[in-house]
């Protein structure tokens, strides 16, 4: 049987030859880590733990959840609006006090989320007076 070397083989061979390649000799390199200058020194082992197996960080997911929900009440606003000549007088305010009652809870829980989040993931407010005004002239608009 013949002994056949693989490219692989051949370029190492080289390698060492030249002195660019120690197979015996431990080389410590840096960890190629990526940029997590945004969480705080004491969290980021368990951030880094949790990335590399899958899960992101509470406040990753809470900022996600939110953006889904302020997309969600803009999308219940603008169906309310379509429908809203066809609603007898106390269903409209039965779905206007339903619609502030949203726009309170996730101005809330987004207050929470920038209290807590990094600066560079904050996000922004819904400002509850401003939509519910909004909402209100263009339903008298329409």
């Amino acid at each position: 049987m013949t002994e056949r070397k693989s490219l692989i083989d051949l370029l190492l061979e080289e390698a060492k030859k030249r002195g660019i390649y120690h197979p015996t000799q431990k080389v410590e390199r840096p960890l190629d880590l990526e940029d997590d200058a945004l969480v705080p020194p004491e969290d980021r082992a368990g951030y880094r733990m949790l990335k590399s197996n899958g899960f992101a960080p509470p406040f990753i997911e809470e900022r996600v959840q939110l953006l889904q929900d302020q997309a969600r009440i803009r999308q219940e606003r603008n169906q309310l609006l379509e429908v809203w000549p066809t609603l007898s007088d106390a269903r409209k305010r039965e779905r206007r006090a339903h619609l502030h009652k949203q726009y309170e809870d996730v101005w809330r829980r987004t207050l929470d989320f920038n209290l807590q989040a990094p600066l560079a993931l904050h996000v922004e407010g819904v400002r509850v007076e401003y939509e519910l005004r909004d909402f209100v002239i263009t339903i008298n608009d329409g």
